[in-house]
């Protein structure tokens, strides 16, 4: 009798439904990139916001992504999906500088019109005009979140959800900014899948 109870709790554990299963979390950059590729570098902002040179307990280290005038400023990650996973969520906190501005126009957008807000795939690799466009390579092809962010001191929550993903291996989270002037920092990014 004694073995049937032990065995009670590990048995109604595998009844509770799966749990978010967190693929990348960064709260914070005092230490580095923390795996992030690409365009940017680690400031330590002070809690008025005035870089620091050094990381402290008073400050809050981001990372911080200047766009470029002619070409897109991208930020990769890898991440690995299991075959259980087939959706994602991304969270991440920025702000941006007062002179935040991407370009209306540029030879770098390409000529499909993805509306801010929307979700999309595409079997190749494309660079549209948004804000921010975030993309997550998965099963060969490319999923799209492009997204609005307006210029503002304050920081900006955004989300973007990733359904329906035939992901197996690694695949490529990447946060690309278009072509313009000004900068934005990132606080804090997570990835969870279910």
């Amino acid at each position: 009798m004694k073995i049937y109870l032990l065995l009670l709790p590990h048995l109604l554990s595998t009844l509770t439904p799966l749990s978010a299963e967190e693929l990348l979390k960064v709260t914070e950059f005092s230490h580095g990139k923390s795996g992030w590729q690409g365009a940017s570098t680690v400031v330590h902002l002070s809690a008025e916001g005035e870089e620091q040179p050094l990381p402290s307990a008073d400050t809050t280290s981001v990372l911080r992504v200047k766009l470029s005038n002619n070409r897109w400023s991208i930020l990769e990650h890898r991440v690995r999906l299991s075959r259980k996973q087939s959706s994602a969520s991304l969270h991440l906190e920025l702000r941006t500088s007062p002179d935040f501005a991407p370009k209306t126009e540029s030879k770098e957008y390409a000529e499909e019109d993805f509306a801010e807000g929307g979700e999309y795939g595409w079997s190749a690799r494309i660079f549209t005009k948004a804000d921010l466009l975030i993309q997550l390579s998965e099963n060969g092809g490319w999923q799209y979140r492009p997204k609005a962010v307006r210029a503002s001191s304050d920081w900006q929550p955004i989300t973007a959800n990733f359904k329906k993903l035939k992901s197996k291996t690694n695949e490529t989270l990447a946060l690309c900014f278009p072509p313009g002037s000004g900068f934005v920092d990132i606080k804090s990014v997570s990835l969870d899948a279910q």
